[in-house]
């Protein structure tokens, strides 16, 4: 399979960057009413530069290749993008979500359990299957962990960081399972990404439908599962880091 026939479909979704950009400009415009760190602000245009880069560049589309390259775009939509915005957002907001009783520390918990329940039924064959074939239920599952992921983050930016580094520790502890699934059914050859595999080129719209994949579908979970759990290891890091001081 050659490569032009991959990067010949690939476009930019402009709508999706001028949402980005607007998002950009609200932005700026209310750091004239509420007062920022430059360390914010650097965090809040990096998440909305990646959430341009996975989700209105031609990434977007190849993240469709390979397993591999799509659980990479998931990693950032949950792991990366979430605590970036937060850690992005001024302390005024930080102090009044702390001040909520639905943002409190319990609920961020609860959201940490759905989440990785969610998360693993989610990659389980039968399920992805099912929602790869409904695409309106599909995204509103990914809707749904989104906003999971968002109150799951909360903590690294409330809680002091002797007390985030715990809870982090339960964090990569509950979402193991699902990134461990990949490598553990590639392991017994059951191949838990074949249903992703089988509809890839109709995301892509490649003209020829029928060529087949060229990757290796046992490697490809395998390495899913290992870029997820240092994706999530990363995130968590970069959240403490950025929450210090």
């Amino acid at each position: 399979m050659t490569l032009w026939v991959f990067l010949m479909p690939l476009t930019w979704n402009i709508p999706v960057l001028f949402v980005l950009l607007a998002s950009l400009i609200c932005y700026l415009l209310l750091l004239r009413r509420l007062t920022v760190t430059v360390k914010q602000v650097l965090f809040m245009v990096s998440c909305l530069l990646l959430c341009g880069i996975t989700f209105a560049s031609p990434f977007a589309q190849l993240a469709h290749i390979t397993f591999s390259t799509h659980m990479i775009q998931m990693s950032i939509l949950y792991f990366i993008i979430p605590p970036l915005l937060l850690l992005g957002m001024p302390h005024t907001i930080h102090r009044i979500v702390s001040n909520t009783s639905i943002m409190r520390h319990r609920t961020s918990i609860i959201s940490l359990l759905l989440f990785s329940v969610l998360f693993l039924l989610y990659h389980l064959p039968a399920m992805l299957q099912f929602l790869l074939q409904h695409p309106l239920l599909h995204n509103s599952y990914s809707l749904l962990l989104f906003a999971l992921a968002i109150s799951m983050w909360w903590p690294f930016v409330l809680l002091p960081t002797e007390k985030v580094e715990r809870y982090a520790f339960f964090s990569g502890v509950f979402v193991m399972p699902a990134c461990l699934l990949f490598v553990v059914m590639a392991l017994l050859d059951l191949q838990s990404s074949q249903p992703f595999h089988q509809q890839l080129f109709a995301h892509l719209c490649l003209p020829d439908r029928t060529l087949a994949s060229p990757v290796n579908t046992k490697i490809d979970q395998v390495m899913a599962g290992v870029i997820m759990l240092g994706m999530h290891k990363g995130a968590t890091h970069l959240a403490i880091r950025g929450n210090d001081g």
